[in-house]
């Protein structure tokens, strides 16, 4: 991951935090980023003092801002190192140790980058700054406009299998709707939409289908999930696709085999037309008698 990292340090330096650089760590609790399973934190509390701890077993030691901008940071048992910052964000720091191009030091705030997935988190502030639609890998994401190369996993291997957008308005749907890419080989194949739409009976609140055309509901597009929890297993043969106004047919393998158009809503409307007609009828005709 840390690799990566720096791979991607020179497309966000743009967007580092220009807030002065000691209130982004004072007070807080940062964890260091490193490829073992220790989990070294530090807390830089105000005025100089230190508090280190390595899988929740502390020391004591001192920090301070040099006028030349660098971190010095005293570990105890004259441990003492200095850190150039590279980026800067209130939830992740990267830093180098002094004088140095190749040996970062990542600090983030565990309760707000989900995983400690701070790779996937950077990416994102990325994306987003840049205005681009973003996709998500299991680990990691990727912005649209990188979907023309080889598509790599977080480790680096051709990726194979499904990237969804992140959730999005559509003007025809009352939820947010999803593109999703099929990838073969770190190639794009297809593309489908993942489409959220309200059910109407006492089985479950909503039905999700994977579309080819994010617009319309057509044979072959499939249901692969009901709420509010989704199940492994779906049985359902038949039910009514708000929207559209289709009852849809599925075979065992939840693929859209038929679809009838629901003329439910025409057959009442035309019942309340024909009533008012009548009504009026009756009136007109009593304004005789």
């Amino acid at each position: 991951m840390i690799d990566y990292i720096q791979q991607l340090l020179p497309r966000i330096r743009q967007f580092s935090s220009q807030l002065d650089k000691k209130e982004l760590f004072v007070d807080k609790l940062f964890t260091l980023l490193q490829p073992n399973n220790d989990v070294h934190q530090y807390t830089f509390i105000r005025g100089g003092k230190l508090i280190l701890t390595i899988n929740g077993k502390g020391i004591e030691g001192t920090w301070e801002l040099l006028p030349t901008g660098q971190l010095l940071i005293n570990r105890g048992s004259n441990d003492i190192i200095t850190l150039d910052f590279d980026f800067l964000h209130p939830d992740v720091l990267i830093m180098k140790l002094g004088g140095t191009a190749n040996n970062p030091f990542i600090i983030y705030r565990q309760e707000k980058i989900e995983n400690g997935n701070v790779l996937k988190f950077l990416q994102l502030l990325n994306v987003k700054n840049r205005g681009e639609k973003v996709y998500e890998l299991p680990g990691s994401i990727i912005s649209e406009s990188d979907l023309n190369e080889i598509i790599k996993d977080e480790n680096g291997n051709v990726f194979n299998g499904l990237i969804y957008s992140l959730p999005f308005n559509h003007y025809l749907y009352s939820h947010r709707v999803r593109n999703v890419k099929k990838v073969k080989n770190g190639i794009v194949w297809e593309e489908f939409h993942e489409v959220k739409y309200p059910a109407y009976n006492n089985t479950y609140d909503y039905i999700i289908i994977l579309q080819s055309d994010i617009s319309t509901i057509q044979i072959g597009d499939k249901l692969i999930g009901v709420g509010p929890i989704s199940r492994n297993e779906i049985k359902i043969s038949e039910t009514f696709i708000p929207v559209h106004n289709y009852i849809a047919q599925f075979d065992d393998k939840n693929y859209i085999v038929s679809l009838r158009k629901d003329n439910t809503l025409l057959k009442v409307f035309s019942i309340i037309i024909l009533l008012i007609v009548c009504i009026f009828a009756y009136f007109q005709i009593a304004k005789y008698h």
